[in-house]
C-alpha cells in the first residue's frame, strides 16, 4: 500500500511539474494553438494518467487521435501540423494606435555568411515573431523551453541571431536518386515528413488516417 501511494505521489508531483512548464507560442516553425480551458495549455492536447500526452482533432464529428507524446508541445506541434497553424485574429484596435510601418522585405535565404532558416510564419523566418513595437524578437525552442536571443529592428537580423544561436539552415536539394523531393520551409531539416533525431541521425514518417508512423531512420536528411 505504501509503495502505491508513493507512486501516485509521485506521478501527481511529475504531473503538477508539467503543469508548470511555461507555455510557448511556437515550436518547429509553427504557431500552436493556445488554451486556456486546457489543463496542459493548448488545444487538442491532454495527459494521460502515465505523463504521456495525447493530441487528438476533431474530424467528422468524432475525434481522431493523432499520437502520444513525451511532452506537451510536441503534442501541440502534431495538432498545430495536423489542422493548421494558429492564425491570431485582426486587432484593428491595436493597428490604429501603432504607428504604420513599411511594407516588409521578402525574406533572404542567405544573410551575414548564414543560410538562414525560412518558414511560412508572418516574419517569413523561423524563431521570429514581430512584437508591438515594431520590433523583431528571435527565440528558439530547447527542452521544451523558449530561449530568447534578443530584439531586433528588422526581420533579417533576428533570423541571423537565429541562425548563429542554433545553426544555419541546412543546404536542401530539390532532387535525389532521380526523385523530386518534398521541400519544408517550416521544418528545421528542409524537408517534409523528416525531424532530425540527433545530431546525425534523421527519422522519416508518414500520416495514414491521422497517425503518425515511422518509416525508417537515415544518417543524412537527404
Amino acid at each position: 500500500a505504501e509503495e502505491e501511494a508513493e507512486a501516485e505521489a509521485a506521478e501527481a508531483a511529475a504531473g503538477q511539474q508539467a503543469a508548470q512548464e511555461p507555455l510557448v507560442a511556437e515550436a518547429e516553425g509553427l504557431r500552436l494553438h493556445l488554451s486556456s480551458s486546457s489543463s496542459t495549455g493548448y488545444k487538442g492536447v491532454s495527459k494521460s494518467t502515465s505523463n504521456i500526452f495525447v493530441a487528438k482533432r476533431a474530424a467528422s464529428g468524432r475525434q481522431v487521435s493523432l499520437g502520444q507524446f513525451g511532452t506537451a508541445v510536441e503534442a501541440a506541434v502534431a495538432y498545430a501540423q495536423a489542422v493548421g497553424e494558429y492564425q491570431p485574429p485582426a486587432s484593428p484596435t491595436l493597428s490604429s494606435r501603432l504607428p504604420e510601418a513599411a511594407p516588409q522585405a521578402d525574406p533572404v535565404a542567405e544573410a551575414e555568411g548564414l543560410r538562414l532558416h525560412l518558414s511560412s510564419n508572418g516574419t517569413g523566418y523561423k524563431g521570429v515573431t514581430k512584437q508591438y513595437d515594431r520590433k523583431f524578437q528571435a527565440a528558439w525552442i530547447f527542452d521544451g523551453t523558449p530561449k530568447y536571443l534578443g530584439s531586433f529592428d528588422t526581420a533579417v537580423e533576428a533570423a541571423v541571431a537565429y541562425a548563429r544561436a542554433f545553426g544555419e539552415a541546412p543546404a536542401v536539394v530539390a532532387d535525389f536518386e532521380g526523385l523530386r523531393l518534398h521541400l519544408s520551409s517550416s521544418n528545421r531539416t528542409g524537408y517534409k515528413n523528416v525531424v532530425q533525431q540527433s545530431a546525425t541521425r534523421f527519422q522519416a514518417f508518414n500520416k495514414v488516417d491521422g497517425r503518425r508512423l515511422c518509416l525508417r531512420t537515415f544518417d543524412t536528411a537527404v
